[in-house]
């Protein structure tokens, strides 16, 4: 019976994705280490790296709470090796409070990474931080602080 209890209890412990990341680690993420609520939005080989004019040219996730990781946003594995990468991050409230033709004419984003594939294949577990950390030091980043 103990043994039934350990081995349960190692089971519901290790399928918790708040504790690890369980997520398929293909796909790339951003993981959102701020006090605010952000959006990600994602786009392979974009034409421009300002905002563009639909919402929808992008992968995204619709709001990533503080200390919690976006939805998978593009498979690692469907990136180029000469492909760019860009993720753009808006506070969550910008985001509620204006309109997409606003945000766009301000270009009121927090945050821009334009990567390379093997950029990316740096982040642990394809993990992207924000805000920005040391890790992103050498990449081009733009941070709003």
């Amino acid at each position: 019976m103990r043994t039934c209890f350990i081995i349960l209890f190692f089971l519901v412990f290790f399928q918790s994705c708040e504790i690890f990341y369980c997520g398929d680690i293909s796909k790339i993420v951003v993981s959102n280490n701020s006090n605010d609520s952000i959006l990600v939005l994602a786009s392979i080989n974009p034409s421009d790296t300002l905002l563009a004019e639909s919402l929808f040219e992008y992968e995204f996730d619709n709001s990533v709470a503080p200390s919690d990781i976006s939805y998978p946003l593009i498979d690692y594995d469907e990136v180029g090796e000469n492909d760019s990468i860009i993720i753009f991050v808006i506070f969550s409230a910008e985001f509620i409070n204006n309109s997409w033709k606003e945000i766009r004419q301000k270009n009121n984003i927090s945050a821009r990474y334009i990567l390379k594939k093997h950029e990316i294949k740096s982040f642990k577990y394809l993990i992207i931080p924000y805000p920005p950390d040391n890790s992103v030091s050498n990449m081009n980043v733009y941070y709003k602080q």
